[in-house]
């Protein structure tokens, strides 16, 4: 039964690859076959390919994302794989709600909430929760909508992961600089500090160069539970300054001999000590830190510093 189920797939996928995709996309999803047809692959694997496969199909042939949705369900199903028959639910909840067919959207959406739920894991419960408020809202239940919205919300602020941004506008002599969750890092000769600046609890100072912090505020992007409107922060700057703006990644990543995080003490102090070098070369610097520190341990999620000299 499972080899005609993989053969009856890749017949549907063979049918509109040359139609609606790219090359990369037509290879993406021959890799992914490969994966579902080697008999050596756990079917969990084969599940979440199928899922990666659908998410190709979706924009442009939702039958067929359903039937290849269907097959992976089943076969979560009977290994028991409640992560995938989480991920099947949701997107058979989405291709229902887009054929019109509401109530089944929200019955696949309720399934995947209650199975999210088992499984525990808080931010896939408060998308569950989102999906579902979405679709008692498409279909004017506000009070059942309002209720999984807040649920949502609730979590979501609990949550450490949230979407932090660091925004600058660059004018004569000053920075307006704008963060949420994310502060932003100067790096200036000390005798050019002012005297604000010197009282800051966050400013480091390592020989004759220095690195003050400015924190954005303590809120995500989006919606939020106590949302207030962002502060706007006027920062002098002179040339030679060096402006640092970084997602929580870097100073996140876990390793060294007891397999901690890095902190952002020692980030800043790596900074001042490679300050004097071109941003190229700094570069150079941050992905050596890291590769090391890391070592054998996975790199956590993707990471982002972006460095600015004035010259």
């Amino acid at each position: 039964m499972n080899k005609f189920i993989i053969i009856l797939f890749l017949l549907i996928a063979t049918s509109i690859n040359a139609q609606s995709f790219s090359y990369e996309e037509q290879f993406k999803i021959e890799s992914l076959n490969n994966v579902i047809n080697d008999d050596q692959m756990h079917d969990t694997i084969k599940v979440m390919s199928y899922m990666h496969i659908a998410t190709y199909y979706y924009s442009s042939n939702l039958d067929t994302t359903g039937k290849i949705c269907t097959i992976a369900c089943n076969i979560a199903k009977k290994n028991n794989f409640k992560d995938g028959m989480v991920e099947c639910y949701r997107w058979l909840g989405y291709i229902a709600q887009n054929t019109g067919n509401s109530q089944l959207g929200i019955e696949y959406q309720i399934k995947s909430l209650d199975l999210q739920l088992k499984v525990g894991k808080k931010n896939e419960i408060a998308l569950a929760h989102n999906n579902l408020g979405g679709s008692y809202e498409g279909i004017n239940k506000i009070d059942l909508a309002f209720t999984h919205y807040s649920k949502s919300l609730k979590l979501y602020s609990e949550l450490n992961d949230l979407i932090g941004i660091s925004l600058c506008a660059f004018s004569k002599n000053k920075i307006t600089f704008s963060g949420a969750n994310n502060p932003l890092w100067i790096v200036k000769p000390t005798l050019n500090l002012t005297e604000e600046q010197l009282k800051k609890s966050t400013t480091e100072t390592q020989g004759k160069i220095s690195i003050i912090e400015y924190k954005g505020n303590k809120q995500p992007v989006g919606l939020y539970h106590q949302m207030k409107d962002f502060c706007q922060t006027e920062i002098p700057y002179k040339h030679g300054d060096s402006i640092y703006l970084f997602s929580d990644e870097f100073a996140d990543q876990f390793g060294g001999e007891n397999g901690k995080k890095i902190k952002y003490k020692p980030f800043k102090k790596l900074l001042l000590s490679i300050n004097d070098l071109p941003m190229s070369k700094q570069n150079e610097k941050l992905e050596d830190t890291l590769d090391k520190w890391r070592g054998e341990l996975e790199q956590i999620d993707d990471i982002c510093v972006i460095g600015i000299t004035i010259l």
